[in-house]
C-alpha cells in the first residue's frame, strides 16, 4: 500500500536525505537552519489529543496518499516563523498563518520531486473540528538554528482508508450568521459592476487514470481535507479567504471566517 511504502521511506531513507533536505530548507528560509526526526512510533487518535493541547495551529502536507501534519501551539508561532525565515512578532495572529501558508507552498514546491504537496495551515480552536484516522505514525520534528531549538509533533496516516473502516456521514451545516457590512473603496468604484469568477475549494485529491476509470454511482472521493477545516475561495483562481459551509434557505452558502490582507485582495481584481 502506498501508506506503508511512505513509512518505509520515512523510516529507512529519511535519513539518508537529510543532507538535501537541509540544503533546500536554507535555501527556502534563508537561515542555516537543520531539521532532524526522531523515530517513528505508533499511535492514535487519544494519543493525537491530549499531545494537542487546543488551540493549536497545524500544517498541513500529503504525499501518496499519505496525511502529514505538523503541530505547534500558538506559544511558538513567532519562533517557528522565525526560524523559518520569515518572523512574525507577536500573539497569533493571522499574519502568523499567512507567513506558514507561504512559507508551506514554498516547501511543497521544492519538495514536489517527493510527491509532497502543501495543504495549508489552520487553526485548530476546539476538539471537534478535529477528525484523523485512528492509527497514525508520530515522531517529532526538530528544528536547530545555531542555538535556538524547537520540537514540533509530527503525525503521518493514511488518506485512502478501506472501504470498510471508511464512515461516510452525512454534514451537518450551522445556520448563517448576520454578515459584517463593510464600505467599498471609492478609487473602485467604477470597477463595482465587474463580474469576476469566485471558486469555493472543499479540498483536492490526486488520481491515477485507473482509479478515475474506477469510479462509480456510490464512489466515495476522499479530500485532502479534514472534516471540519474551513474551505479554500478563490476569485479569478486567487486566494481571497477561507469559510466554513453553511446553509440558507436549503442552498448551499459560505459564511467567510478569514480574509487575506487587502493588499492581496485587490490583487485578486486582475487576471
Amino acid at each position: 500500500m502506498a501508506f506503508e511504502k511512505t513509512i518505509s521511506f520515512i523510516n529507512n531513507s529519511l535519513e539518508e536525505g537529510l543532507t538535501g533536505i537541509n540544503d533546500s530548507l536554507r535555501k527556502i528560509t534563508g537561515n542555516e537552519i537543520e531539521i532532524s526526526f526522531s523515530a517513528l512510533v505508533d499511535s492514535n487518535s487519544s494519543n493525537y489529543r491530549e499531545e494537542n493541547t487546543v488551540p493549536f495551529v497545524s500544517i498541513n502536507f500529503s504525499s501518496n496518499g499519505t496525511s502529514h501534519q505538523l503541530i505547534t501551539s500558538p506559544d511558538n508561532l513567532e519562533k517557528l516563523t522565525e526560524l523559518l525565515g520569515n518572523k512574525v512578532e507577536g500573539e497569533l495572529k493571522e499574519e502568523h498563518i499567512n507567513a506558514l501558508n507561504k512559507i508551506g507552498n514554498s516547501i511543497g514546491d521544492s519538495f514536489s520531486s517527493y510527491g509532497i504537496e502543501f495543504s495549508a495551515t489552520n487553526l485548530m480552536e476546539n476538539n471537534e473540528n478535529i477528525n484523523i484516522s485512528e492509527h497514525i505514525k508520530s515522531q517529532k520534528l526538530i528544528l536547530k538554528l545555531e542555538d535556538d531549538l524547537l520540537e514540533l509533533n509530527l503525525y503521518h496516516w493514511e488518506n485512502n482508508m478501506e472501504e470498510s473502516t471508511l464512515e461516510v456521514q452525512k454534514a451537518e451545516f450551522g445556520e448563517l450568521g448576520s454578515p459584517n457590512g463593510s464600505t467599498s473603496d471609492n478609487k473602485i468604484d467604477m470597477l463595482l459592476e465587474v463580474e469576476l469568477d469566485v471558486t469555493i475549494e472543499l479540498g483536492r485529491k490526486k488520481m491515477t487514470i485507473q482509479e478515475v476509470l474506477q469510479l462509480g454511482k456510490g464512489s466515495v472521493i476522499e479530500l485532502s481535507k479534514l472534516a471540519g477545516e474551513p474551505v479554500d475561495i478563490f476569485v479569478n483562481q486567487k486566494p481571497l479567504a477561507k469559510g466554513e459551509v453553511v446553509v440558507v434557505d436549503e442552498n448551499f452558502a459560505i459564511r467567510i471566517t478569514n480574509l487575506v490582507e487587502k493588499s492581496e485582495r485587490l490583487k485578486s481584481l486582475g487576471k
